[in-house]
């Protein structure tokens, strides 16, 4: 019957054109989700913190590390005399370090959350208004056609048919809809958030990985020159034993750099990093430390 025809025509019209307007609106909202991701002020401010505490860390480790250096070769390699004092302070300076850190991250990360669940809402109320529509049109058409049937006696199983097809086709669409917006249509729709994101998460997880390698670094080489690490020296020459301290410990002395630090640098305590004493003796000193570091921080 012509009148289904008609009808037929128009959704196939309406749901060629919400599917163009979703491909089209969606991409330009993607697109200038990406360019936030990257760009926005939020995210520049988040980023420039984050490089500021790193530049920050190198400058105070790198005053602190070299007094604690320059007393350790004073000492000879022995224990600082001041241990029980300096040791919970060294140990509270790592976890300031490594708590601002973690919030600079943490701010990032929220961001981003942020940015991402605005574009997933901005997404699902763009697919809900073209289904509602198209669901709309379904109902309209399926409502005159009943009132059609209820006084024409030339009504066919065909006719039904295609009644009931109406509204196969909207579930149709609605489905087609949600395909496109989920990624199962990428040669139609593309998604520049997901490749943004996947850059941004590796390069925090980079950054992450180097910050703790070269954290790690530094907290050692800090409880080595606390805990002492003595030196090759004849007693009766002290002026040339000083000298082949400085030697060695300009030797062992860290760039004192968070980024970047191999991996393999990082074993410290391995039994034999503090003469004359056990890796249980050195490793229980340092927990007794930052223990206090933790209780004073509470």
């Amino acid at each position: 019957m012509e009148r289904h025809t008609k009808w037929e025509e128009e959704l196939e019209a309406l749901i060629a054109a919400k599917f163009k307007h979703l491909v089209d609106t969606i991409g330009d909202l993607r697109t200038k989700v990406a360019e936030d991701l990257e760009t926005s002020p939020e995210m520049t401010k988040h980023r420039m913190n984050l490089g500021k505490h790193l530049t920050e860390v190198k400058e105070e480790t790198k005053k602190v590390l070299q007094r604690l250096h320059d007393l350790w070769e004073d000492r000879w390699g022995e224990m600082d005399e001041d241990f029980a004092d300096k040791a919970p302070a060294w140990a509270q300076m790592v976890q300031d370090i490594q708590w601002r850190f973690t919030k600079y991250s943490d701010d990032i990360n929220g961001e981003i959350s942020s940015s991402v669940v605005k574009w997933m809402n901005e997404e699902s109320e763009l697919l809900r208004s073209a289904t509602e529509e198209v669901t709309a049109l379904v109902d309209k058409a399926q409502t005159e056609l009943i009132s059609d049937y209820a006084w024409l006696n030339d009504v066919t199983y065909r006719d039904w048919e295609r009644y009931h097809q109406l509204m196969f086709r909207g579930r149709e669409a609605g489905e087609q809809f949600q395909k496109l917006v989920n990624g199962e249509i990428t040669s139609t729709l593309s998604n520049p958030v997901h490749d943004m994101l996947g850059r941004i998460q590796a390069e925090i997880g980079e950054v992450t990985e180097k910050f703790d390698a070269g954290l790690e670094k530094i907290r050692h080489q800090g409880w080595k020159y606390l805990l002492g690490n003595k030196i090759d020296q004849k007693p009766n020459n002290k002026g040339k034993g000083k000298e082949k301290g400085r030697e060695k410990a300009k030797a062992d002395d860290p760039q004192v750099s968070i980024l970047p630090v191999e991996r393999e640098e990082m074993d410290f305590i391995n039994g034999e990093g503090f003469i004359g004493k056990s890796k249980e003796q050195v490793e229980q000193a340092i927990l007794q430390a930052e223990g206090q570091g933790i209780r004073d921080e509470l």
